[in-house]
């Protein structure tokens, strides 16, 4: 399996007979002769099954006496772990002229109910079927961001380990100034939001603002470049840091001024740290983030040149860092 931090491990499941339950193997356990201690031993070609049984008994009577009754519960579970390779599942076919689109749909309405699927799963799943290089691509530059390097440019750093879901976050923040998922999915399904309808170009040319966003969010020069901004901002590593979304926020609205209001590198920079201290001091995305970011984003759209986009950083920092919120709003926090 692949742990969080992207490290690969091999594990091991064990089965407690008498029980019949299942554990992670670790040293406790394989010292335990009432478990068998690797479950896989049960289905390999070259096992026996009742050469399995006679070592399993032979260890555990070596540590305690085994009753008749015992020994019946212990071949009638060994019986049926070794049965679970013809236990029958019940499979939903689809029909072989449907499209993808329609796949994902699916596979997105199953996995709606037990354990609750984050709206990023679903727009991952698009993506799996669309354009799987991108998510691997995510997925590459967040382990990539948790492991120095020698000698090559990473994005490696000591203030944040993203995760997929918080660059996806990034990406689609710039290409469609939207921080509410449920949106993004309708809108990489290629639905019009007005008028409800959906169709393949609209869905084909939503991905390629994706792609282009997400170019721009994993661009190596962009990203260092950015975390000398949260320097200039006083902050030298992750611990001083209360919020990743403060974090994330702020890089989208960097990405923004520079790529796409060509706004010059030192008074952004400038900005933009201003905007990062200013979010948070006053924990602007700890409550509510995703409706904060929205309500934010939206200021963002349609904005003209280079003065507009910081008129808005500008009158924003300046209507929040106000005289009451030093003398009165934060010392009383």
């Amino acid at each position: 399996m692949v742990r969080d931090n992207y490290d690969a491990e091999a594990i091991e499941i064990a089965f407690n007979p008498l029980q019949e339950k299942f554990e992670v193997a670790d040293a406790a356990v394989r010292r335990d002769k009432s478990y068998i201690p690797n479950i896989s031993r049960v289905w390999l070609k070259e096992s026996d099954l009742f050469d399995l049984l006679d070592d399993y008994m032979e260890g555990l009577e070596s540590s305690r006496d085994v009753s008749a009754d015992e020994r019946k519960q212990i071949k009638k579970a060994i019986t049926k772990l070794h049965g679970l390779t013809s236990f029958p599942f019940i499979a939903l076919e689809l029909a072989a002229n449907i499209d993808e689109g329609q796949v994902a749909d699916v596979f997105v309405r199953i996995n709606s109910k037990g354990t609750p699927l984050k709206q990023s799963d679903f727009i991952f799943t698009l993506m799996s079927v669309f354009w799987d290089e991108g998510r691997s691509e995510l997925e590459h530059f967040c382990k990539a961001a948790r492991t120095p390097t020698v000698g090559k440019a990473s994005p490696f750093n000591h203030f944040i380990h993203p995760d997929p879901d918080q660059l996806l976050r990034v990406s689609v923040g710039l290409g469609f100034k939207r921080a509410r998922l449920n949106y993004v999915y309708s809108i990489l399904r290629g639905k019009d939001l007005e008028t409800g309808m959906f169709s393949t170009e609209r869905r084909d040319a939503q991905f390629e603002v994706l792609k282009q966003a997400q170019a721009r969010a994993l661009n190596l020069q962009h990203w260092q470049d950015f975390l000398k901004v949260i320097l200039a901002a006083g902050y030298r590593s992750g611990k001083l840091i209360s919020s990743q979304n403060n974090l994330l926020f702020a890089y989208i609205l960097y990405l923004m001024g520079r790529t796409e209001y060509g706004v010059e590198e030192y008074r952004l920079r400038r900005l933009i740290a201003r905007w990062f201290f200013m979010s948070a001091i006053t924990g602007r995305y700890t409550g509510s983030p995703e409706s904060q970011m929205e309500f934010d984003l939206a200021r963002f759209r349609g904005l003209e040149g280079t003065d507009q986009f910081a008129a808005v950083l500008t009158e924003i920092c300046d209507s929040t860092l106000t005289s009451d919120f030093w003398n009165i709003s934060l010392p009383t926090e």
